[in-house]
């Protein structure tokens, strides 16, 4: 991919991006619809690769705020103001080096960058909370704050951001669209009856009922030159709901790894085309 966000996203779909774009090409659509956007890597990269007319739909704190703040060029102007801050009296270099090397500057680094985000704006706080603490929900600073590469993609993603078409609502069963490639990863149910969700931070509680107003939503956006690419967990509640209102469609298994704080470990997902 040639646009990388820069900051950790649970469930993001970056990982399976070669797949999605071969398929969307297939598809001849030229609107690509994702509903349930998470770190937007997906639609930035087709829009750059493949000039697809994006439209997204993000619920999440930290990335509206970031959305918000892009949109009157803040971002990267914050995000540079808050290097320069956290390394006040500190030779600039790699934030992953230092952490490597000296742990007490590394330490160091660390108070600056929490003294920093308890004065600012809120909205400041999450994006720079998003941008540069661990996982990207912590205020603890991550050891990849900071570096030049950093520097560079954080602008080109931030670029491209602008360009694309991003609302911040909450899921609407009745929105209507034709002639789309509609892609849909909504928070994950860990398992039919569970309580909680799989996913970074959807604003509001996402239930079995939401599942079935999203096959609703697909339902009645049927018919009208739409194709749907749908990802969830395994044996999930949205795939028994799959499975019982389009008994014909086919789920494809996704391996992959995951590694976090530096353990590795093996997860799956399943998605499905509906036509």
């Amino acid at each position: 991919m040639k646009i990388k966000k820069v900051f950790s996203y649970m469930g993001n779909k970056g990982k399976f991006y070669k797949e999605i774009k071969e398929i969307f090409e297939k598809s001849k659509k030229k609107k690509f619809v994702d509903l349930f956007a998470g770190g937007l890597e997906v639609p930035a990269n087709l829009y750059i690769d493949v000039g697809a007319d994006v439209f997204t739909n993000v619920k999440d704190t930290k990335m509206e705020y970031l959305i918000k703040l892009n949109e009157k060029n803040r971002v990267f102007t914050l995000f540079e103001k808050a290097v320069v801050e956290v390394y006040k009296n500190i030779p600039l270099s790699s934030t992953r080096n230092i952490y490597n090397t000296d742990k007490a500057t590394f330490k160091k680094l660390k108070e600056n960058y929490l003294k920093l985000i308890e004065n600012v704006t809120e909205e400041e706080r999450e994006v720079l909370i998003l941008l540069g603490g661990v996982a990207g929900k912590s205020k603890s600073l991550s050891s990849n704050f900071y570096s030049e590469q950093k520097i560079k993609r954080l602008k080109e993603y931030l670029e491209v951001l602008k360009k694309l078409d991003i609302k911040t609502e909450f899921f609407n069963e009745k929105w209507q669209f034709s002639n789309s490639f509609i892609f849909l990863d909504p928070p994950y149910l860990l398992e039919t009856g569970a309580e909680g969700k799989k996913g970074f931070n959807y604003e509001g509680d996402w239930t079995e009922k939401d599942d079935v107003r999203l096959v609703n939503f697909i339902k009645s956006n049927l018919g009208k030159n739409n194709i749907f690419m749908i990802f969830g967990s395994l044996n999930n509640n949205l795939q028994h709901l799959i499975k019982e209102n389009f008994p014909a469609v086919k789920f494809e298994i996704k391996k992959y790894k995951r590694s976090f704080f530096g353990c590795s470990s093996e997860r799956a997902e399943w998605y499905c085309m509906i036509k």
